[in-house]
C-alpha cells in the first residue's frame, strides 16, 4: 500500500534531517557549489532562507515525523521576476517524486507565474541523469550546457521554467 504524502513549511528540524540524510548524489551536486559547507552548515544557511523564500516545501511520508524533501524557491534580489529553485531529498525520494513533480507542475509554478515571475532556474550536475529527468518531468526545460561550472571544471546543465512555455502549454489545452 502507498503511504500517504504530506507537506507543510520545512522547520529547521526538517531541513537538517533531510541535509543529514540526504541522497549522496544530491550531497555532491550541491557541495560541489558550495565550498567549505558540510551538511550542517547546510542546513542552517537553507533554515534561514525558508521565511524569505517565494516558496518553501517540505514533503513526507506518514509515520515520519520530518520530511523527506525541502524544496525552496527565492527570487533573485536585483531581478523580481527570476526566481531559483533548490531541491534536496533523502532515500525515500523515489516515493514523493510522483506527488511533487504534479505540484510542481499544476500549482507552484502556475502560482509564481501569477505573482509576476518569468523564469524559475535550477542547475543540474550534466552527469546526474536522476536530477535531470526530475526538472524535465516537473516542467523545467533544459536550456544551457555550463561547462567548467564547478570546482573541477564539473559541467553542469541550466534548467528553467519559462512562462512563455507555460502560456503555450495553457494555449495547447485549450
Amino acid at each position: 500500500m502507498p503511504s500517504k504524502i504530506w507537506h507543510r513549511v520545512p522547520t529547521p528540524g526538517d531541513v537538517l534531517h533531510v541535509s543529514r540524510n540526504m541522497r549522496e548524489m544530491d550531497a555532491r551536486e550541491i557541495f560541489l557549489m558550495l565550498d567549505g559547507f558540510d551538511r550542517d552548515t547546510f542546513a542552517a544557511v537553507t533554515s534561514t532562507m525558508v521565511p524569505r523564500a517565494r516558496v518553501a516545501l517540505g514533503v513526507g511520508l506518514d509515520g515520519s515525523p520530518f520530511c523527506a524533501a525541502v524544496l525552496v524557491i527565492c527570487s533573485a534580489e536585483s531581478s523580481p521576476w527570476l526566481a531559483v529553485a533548490s531541491l534536496f531529498a533523502t532515500d525515500d525520494f523515489p516515493r514523493l517524486a510522483p506527488w511533487l513533480i504534479r505540484h510542481i507542475r499544476k500549482t507552484i509554478i502556475p502560482a509564481l507565474l501569477a505573482e509576476g515571475v518569468r523564469r524559475v532556474e535550477a542547475r543540474a550536475l550534466a552527469s546526474y541523469a536522476v536530477t535531470r529527468r526530475f526538472l524535465r518531468a516537473a516542467g523545467a526545460v533544459e536550456e544551457a550546457p555550463l561547462p567548467d561550472h564547478g570546482p573541477n571544471s564539473e559541467s553542469y546543465i541550466l534548467c528553467a521554467w519559462r512562462r512563455s512555455d507555460f502560456v503555450k502549454e495553457t494555449a495547447d489545452v485549450l
